[in-house]
């Protein structure tokens, strides 16, 4: 788990690993990390990511793209994780620490890139604690397709294992989706 922050003097992220304590500027972590990042930003936030690349660049810029999402999104450091094991972003509201240069396009993503805007209606309710059936009621759709929906996301969200409803779960209110 990797919490990301400002240094004292607000000129350089740092990313601390949250169980061995050890603390990396940003511009010291590996390329794989930055590129592994940037095409998570990609796949997870298109639109995000799109905003990213017309702002600083879309050839090997992935360093920048990163930072300016990490930047928006991260920057506090409350001791608490940005990203966990699995390598998910669980987001915080931070001030804006760059003055809004990215016209505020990147801060608090929430819709995922792959997920439907009914698919996304159909999480916010199944959170909530609505069965499918009632799902489909209040979406006017029937129960099998609201099972569908569900069954579409789990795959889309690759939440496989035991209890991949808590996982949803889960994954919604790290993305906020809820």
């Amino acid at each position: 788990m990797k919490e990301i922050y400002f240094n004292a003097g607000k000129d350089m992220l740092l990313i601390e690993d949250l169980t061995t304590g050890e603390v990396i500027r940003m511009d010291q972590m590996t390329r794989s990390f930055i590129v592994n990042n940037d095409r998570k930003i990609q796949s997870m936030y298109p639109e995000q990511h799109a905003e990213l690349s017309k702002l600083i660049g879309c050839d090997c810029c992935e360093y920048g793209r990163v930072y300016q999402f990490f930047a928006c999104n991260f920057s506090s450091q409350d001791g608490q994780p940005d990203i966990d094991d699995d390598g998910n972003f669980i987001f915080e509201r931070v001030s804006c620490p760059i003055r809004h240069n990215c016209k505020r396009t990147t801060c608090s993503p929430r819709v995922l890139g792959k997920l439907s805007a009914r698919e996304l209606q159909v999480v916010t309710l199944f959170v909530k604690g609505f069965s499918e059936e009632e799902i489909g009621e209040r979406l006017f759709i029937s129960k099998a397709t609201a099972h569908n929906h569900v069954t579409h996301i789990y795959q889309k969200l690759n939440l496989t294992g035991g209890n991949p409803d808590r996982q949803l779960i889960t994954y919604a209110f790290k993305n906020k989706l809820c």
